[in-house]
């Protein structure tokens, strides 16, 4: 499992967005308060991709903080998809 995951990695890290306009649905940032590779300017600058707002929530954790709150972030998502779906109409 582990050099399918460095795999990953070494794909995603040279990617830069391209630029274009902006998101227009809200937008959820999660982030873990002890994660070494996200700060939070970073999970805070999500806010400039959309116009739709934008919500940083900081859990307890390191960058695999996920692991531990499935149920949680699991809700979260169907909370969030729910009341996207919503406004959608």
């Amino acid at each position: 499992a582990l050099p399918v995951r460095g795999s990953d990695y070494r794909a995603v890290e040279p990617y830069r967005h391209p630029g274009g306009p902006a998101l227009e649905c809200p937008v959820t940032v999660l982030t873990g308060d002890r994660d070494p590779r996200v700060t939070d300017a970073e999970a805070q600058a999500w806010a400039g991709h959309t116009a739709g707002g934008c919500e940083v929530r900081t859990y307890s954790g390191g960058h695999f903080f996920l692991a531990e709150r499935w149920p949680e972030i699991g809700s979260l998502v169907l909370d969030r998809l729910t009341a996207t779906a919503v406004r959608a109409g």
